[in-house]
């Protein structure tokens, strides 16, 4: 049986941490929060022997989202993101990109509900909503 490991990397200038849920047996991973730096990722990835299948975000502030669109191009990913994000995930001024830099915005492929079930890697998570840090974060 399969097992779930978790590396993670720190990346961007504030230090945010990029997780990789991976599946031992097939290698498949998850990127959770890819903040920045998708060079850098990649060759975390690559490294690691990883298989990329999906990004999830916990929440669509700038230093979560930054290398959403290069890792998705790059490795032909599905973005998961709570629902309730869309408004941050969308708007520069609420995910606080047109404050550091370049205003971006990132759309997700698919938006989760409180409580629902996915399946990705052969790992089967559960989105909590845990509003607070921004309306849609999530667990």
């Amino acid at each position: 049986m399969s097992q779930l490991k978790c590396d993670f990397k720190v990346v961007g200038p504030v230090q945010t941490n990029c997780y990789f849920l991976s599946n031992t047996d097939t290698r498949e991973c998850v990127i959770v929060d890819p903040g920045e730096e998708a060079g850098n990722i990649a060759d975390f990835i690559e490294k690691k022997e990883l298989k990329p299948v999906a990004i999830l975000l916990t929440h669509g502030h700038f230093d979560h989202i930054g290398a959403v669109d290069k890792l998705k191009e790059r490795y032909d990913l599905t973005v998961y993101a709570s629902e309730a994000e869309k408004d941050t995930i969308t708007d520069t001024t609420k995910n606080l990109t047109s404050y550091f830099g370049e205003p971006f915005t990132v759309t997700p492929d698919v938006y989760l509900k409180d409580g629902q079930e996915i399946e990705i890697a052969g790992i089967l998570m559960n989105m909590i909503l845990t509003p607070g840090h921004t309306e849609g974060s999530c667990c």
